[in-house]
C-alpha cells in the first residue's frame, strides 16, 4: 500500500506526532546541514525543497501543472458530448446506469468556481472557460427533479459570484 511506501524519521514517530520540544536543535527549524542535506521536516516531509528562481516570470511547477489540469478540465464538456449525446442529456442519464457528464455538473460549476475565483490569474480566466463551457454543454439540459427547470439554472449564484469574484480580482 502507499503508506508503506513512506518515509519516516529516526526513531519510528511521524513528524505531525513529534511536538517542537522533542526535536534537536537542528531538527526544529528543519534546517539544511553542512553537506547540503535537509533535516528535521525538511528532511521527512515528503515534498521536495523549492527552488527560488531570480526570474520574476517563472512559473512554479505546481502552477504550471495546476494549469494544465483546467485546460484538460475545459475540453471534457465537448469532448463527452461529442462521444454520447447522452451526456448531455441530464434526464436520459439519469435513468442510463453510467457516469455521464450532465450528472456531474455540480462538480464542473464547483471546480470552475474555485479556479475562477482563486489569487492565481492564471486560473481565473480558466476558471471562467470551464464554466462557460459547461454552461454551453448542459445550457439546455432540464433538469432530472424537475423536468420543468433547467439543470444549470441551480447553479446561477455560482456563476454570477465567479464572475465578480474574478472581475474584481482582475481589475486590481
Amino acid at each position: 500500500t502507499g503508506s508503506d511506501m513512506a518515509v519516516h524519521p529516526p526513531g519510528g514517530v511521524e513528524d505531525e506526532d513529534r511536538r517542537p520540544e522533542d526535536a534537536s536543535p537542528t531538527e526544529a527549524g528543519g534546517g539544511i546541514m553542512n553537506s547540503g542535506t535537509p533535516t528535521g521536516a525538511a528532511a521527512f516531509s515528503g515534498v521536495p525543497r523549492r527552488h527560488t528562481h531570480s526570474s520574476s516570470t517563472a512559473v512554479s511547477p505546481r502552477l504550471r501543472t495546476r494549469i494544465f489540469a483546467a485546460d484538460c478540465l475545459i475540453m471534457v464538456p465537448s469532448l463527452a458530448i461529442k462521444q454520447d449525446k447522452l451526456h448531455g442529456d441530464a434526464v436520459l442519464a439519469a435513468s442510463h446506469p453510467g457516469e455521464w457528464l450532465a450528472l456531474s455538473a455540480e462538480s464542473l460549476v464547483d471546480i470552475g468556481f474555485k479556479l475562477a475565483s482563486g489569487d492565481a490569474d492564471g486560473l481565473r480566466s480558466r476558471g471562467i472557460k470551464l464554466l462557460s463551457e459547461t454552461l454551453g454543454a448542459l445550457g439546455a439540459s432540464r433538469d432530472p427533479l424537475d423536468q420543468d427547470e433547467l439543470l444549470m439554472v441551480q447553479y446561477q449564484a455560482q456563476y454570477v459570484s465567479a464572475l465578480r469574484s474574478s472581475l474584481s480580482k482582475g481589475a486590481s
